[in-house]
């Protein structure tokens, strides 16, 4: 009868360690070349984590007024970073924050290229008024990518 209720014990344990997890409301995603990141925001919420491995990714983004952290496998790698990269082909605007994210998103560890900015300045993704962005692990390749 002891055995019965150890085990009773450890379904219980490990059922409220499970609910505590999912009230948490934290996952982390990974996306691989050839699944689509817009696709992994569209699902997250807040506090989520979108980790990209290395590849092309040929598409346009937005975070959709989540407050969530998208970033490169290793963003302190400039080699993985070099190597994660976010491709516009020149059709607009490559990462949009333009919904009420606020300034709790984190975009780090990721090539951005090919942006069309448009009517946008394009290229300064932390408001210091210009184009460098080794210091969040971002570099961009062009100066038509706009946040």
């Amino acid at each position: 009868m002891n055995a019965d209720r150890s085990t009773n014990w450890t379904i219980v344990i490990a059922a409220v360690l499970l609910s505590a997890a999912i009230a948490s409301g934290q996952t982390t995603y990974h996306v691989y070349p050839g699944q689509s990141i817009q696709a992994v925001i569209n699902i997250c919420v807040d506090g989520d984590e979108i980790i990209v491995h290395p590849g092309r990714y040929e598409e346009l983004i937005t975070f959709i007024g989540k407050s969530i952290t998208l970033r490169g496998l290793d963003p302190n790698d400039w080699a993985v970073v070099e190597a994660t990269i976010l491709d516009g082909d020149g059709h607009g605007p490559i990462i949009a924050c333009n919904s009420y994210e606020g300034s709790d998103p984190v975009l780090s560890g990721l090539t951005i290229t090919n942006g069309d900015a448009l009517h946008h300045s394009g290229g300064d993704l932390d408001g210091d008024g210009d184009t460098d962005q080794s210091d969040l692990g971002i570099l961009l390749a062009d100066y038509g990518c706009t946040p």
